[in-house]
């Protein structure tokens, strides 16, 4: 998510994707974000990152995660990171 008026933007990551529907629409993005335990017993807990406006969703079996910074040094930095 980003403003056209600042350099600062906020992504938001699942991590171990189990499933994902819909498109997902930058333009008035609402997100939610809920999480429910499936297995007691294994503590196995699935994340559910969904639009419901966009029909988007993203259900994973890792949980989530948020990073916020500058465009160009977070650009910089994962495309150093994935060498």
């Amino acid at each position: 998510m980003s403003r056209p008026d600042f350099d600062e933007v906020v992504y938001v990551y699942g991590i171990g994707c189990e499933s994902i529907h819909g498109r997902f629409a930058f333009h008035n993005a609402f997100l939610s974000i809920s999480q429910e335990t499936i297995n007691q017993a294994d503590n196995e807990i699935e994340t559910r990152i969904y639009d419901i406006a966009a029909g988007f969703e993203l259900i994973t079996s890792g949980g989530y995660g948020v990073i916020q910074g500058n465009f160009r040094e977070l650009i910089e930095f994962f495309n150093k990171s994935s060498e």
